[in-house]
């Protein structure tokens, strides 16, 4: 593995903890805010970003190690889902 395969992966964590925050701090808002079509819509856009950088950081994350591999093999890097929708 190259040696930058664990920072990579570092701030593939990192970044997902992020997310993961963010993610609760929406779900927090989405049983307090005041439930309204407006408020509904701006919780699903937020909700739908989050979701897309855990994708995009996944994304990441696989090339990343996928590179490292240097046989072309697809060892995953796929980590336990930390970012779950509850709504």
């Amino acid at each position: 593995m190259p040696p930058d395969t664990p920072e990579i992966a570092a701030f593939a964590h990192d970044l997902r903890t992020a997310l993961t925050v963010a993610n609760g701090y929406a779900q927090l808002l989405r049983r307090r805010a005041a439930r309204t079509e407006e408020t509904d819509a701006q919780l699903r856009a937020i909700e739908a970003a989050i979701e897309a950088g855990v994708a995009r950081t996944q994304a990441f994350l696989d090339a990343a190690v996928l590179a490292s591999n240097g046989d072309g093999s697809a060892e995953s890097a796929t980590a336990p889902d930390e970012v779950r929708r509850t709504t």
